[in-house]
């Protein structure tokens, strides 16, 4: 097992320094003038030349990689352009509500994903059940935004129930988190159902049938841990992507996260910005892979000995 999760952190390695390459050379070629985003638009020449001697944006785009990646390795994740700071103290001061509205988004998913995925697979064949399980796929077909906006109109603005955005209190947490809990918990809620319907006529079901076993007995001691394994898999990427940041809901309820200080720091050529947000989602991945196929070992003893 250590060797196993060893390579696996090889690979991750290796995959953040490919992803460290491609991002620095997109950054750098794409169109328009980081000096001139770092000055301004009325800055001339000499300014701008200033500009590109002190950031370094004068040397080609192999040296300052290796510059970067040099400062990197000593845990320096540089300047940021836009936000006047170290990108150490911007990106902290972002993932701390970026966390917190990660783990919320998860936790209510799994709330009530679960439970609905074993109610809707219990009563497949009965109308509840089926009404259910449309009602679920419309709330699938609506994108984030819209259901957010939604949710601001209905509980913000006609019932006053919570607040319109922001960020600071639990009201303030709440409707971000249904804007994108509420549709991921029918997805996990589906493929719940799907992999207990697929189990219901497998040979240690039956066996546990024959052993004179209840019906909650078999769906929870035998069934659901063997279900879960896939939904496991969603979870962990899931949890990493979150993250990440999730710019369009962040932007919507106006919550100070990652995703759109990394939209906002790509808009402004804010390349060490940039380079953090796409490493730390880069890590975020990489870990959530490696802990996902950890759990789903530990939940499927066939997959733990191949």
């Amino acid at each position: 097992m250590i060797q196993y999760i060893a390579r696996r952190l090889l690979w991750i390695a290796g995959t953040l320094l490919f992803i460290s390459v491609i991002t620095f050379t997109l950054v750098l070629s794409a169109p328009g003038d980081p000096a001139r985003a770092l000055a301004g638009s009325r800055a001339d020449d000499v300014v701008l030349n200033q500009v590109r001697v002190q950031y370094g944006l004068d040397q080609p785009i192999h040296v300052q990689y290796l510059r970067y990646m040099a400062r990197l390795l000593n845990g320096d994740l540089g300047y940021s352009y836009a936000y006047n700071r170290p990108v150490v103290e911007e990106l902290s001061d972002k993932l701390r509500p970026t966390a917190l509205l990660a783990f919320s988004i998860i936790i209510t998913a799994l709330l009530i994903g679960v439970p609905l995925g074993v109610f809707t697979a219990q009563r497949s064949r009965s109308r509840i059940g089926q009404a259910v399980n449309i009602v679920g796929l419309m709330t699938i077909s609506i994108p984030a935004f819209v259901f957010g906006l939604l949710l601001i109109y209905v509980m913000a603005y006609s019932l006053r129930w919570f607040p319109i955005g922001g960020y600071g209190s639990l009201n303030h947490l709440i409707l971000p988190t249904l804007t994108v809990a509420v549709p991921w918990s029918v997805w996990y809620a589906n493929i719940l159902r799907t992999n207990l319907l697929n189990l219901t006529h497998s040979e240690f079901v039956r066996t546990a049938y024959a052993k004179g076993l209840e019906r909650r007995a078999v769906t929870f001691r035998h069934m659901l841990p063997n279900a879960l394994a896939p939904v496991v898999t969603m979870v962990s990427m899931d949890l990493a992507a979150l993250l990440t940041g999730l710019a369009i809901v962040e932007y919507v309820f106006n919550w100070p996260g990652v995703g759109w200080m990394a939209v906002r720091a790509a808009l402004n050529r804010d390349i060490p910005v940039v380079m953090a947000s796409v490493l730390l989602g880069g890590v975020f991945i990489g870990l959530g892979n490696l802990v996902a196929d950890l759990l789903v070992a530990r939940l499927d003893p066939r997959v733990r000995a191949e």
